[in-house]
């Protein structure tokens, strides 16, 4: 659904009636998911170059057929990561960018402390809806650097992505 300032408009006939108008979104009818919650989980959409038994993107993640309507005051997303990347405290390392609908989003900062691997960026005023979104990071084989016996490659390991005021 599209907001506008003429839509929706409310009518009330004869005290009987109560009808509601809407400009419908196709895209989103047809498609059969209308998220409203600012917490966003991969594993309730569509992912694409994700590992099939967790949430470790493989470099370039995308999470799909989305559809949350953005209010006006959601202003940034937040990616919740497990901090497992051996470049999850050095962004410069971790080239991490998100991308909303192919648009790429500023980045704004990381979170405080080696504990919370956060990142936060800045929403474009211009997305009403987010239908999709991607996550690009510098990528790492475990095996080949001593972690573990994992021979993928893998980049980042999203816990949760989530839409906010602020910061």
């Amino acid at each position: 659904m599209e907001h506008t300032v003429l839509i929706p408009r409310h009518f009330v006939i004869q005290n009987h009636l109560t009808l509601f108008l809407y400009k419908v979104d196709e895209n989103i009818l047809t498609e059969g998911n209308i998220f409203s919650t600012s917490i966003l989980t991969p594993s309730l959409f569509e992912k694409i170059n994700f590992s099939q038994d967790n949430n470790w993107t493989y470099g370039n993640g995308v999470l799909d057929k989305i559809n949350y309507i953005l209010k006006p005051y959601d202003c940034y997303i937040v990616l919740h990561t497990g901090g497992r990347s051996p470049y999850a405290n050095d962004i410069g390392k971790l080239q991490l960018k998100l991308y909303t609908n192919d648009t790429e989003l500023s980045f704004v900062k990381q979170g405080n402390s080696t504990e919370d691997h956060i990142y936060i960026f800045k929403l474009d005023k211009n997305i009403s809806i987010i239908r999709q979104i991607r996550i690009q990071s510098a990528t790492f084989i475990p095996k080949e650097m001593g972690m573990n016996e994992d021979e993928r490659m893998l980049g980042v390991d999203i816990l949760y992505l989530e839409i906010k005021e602020k910061f």
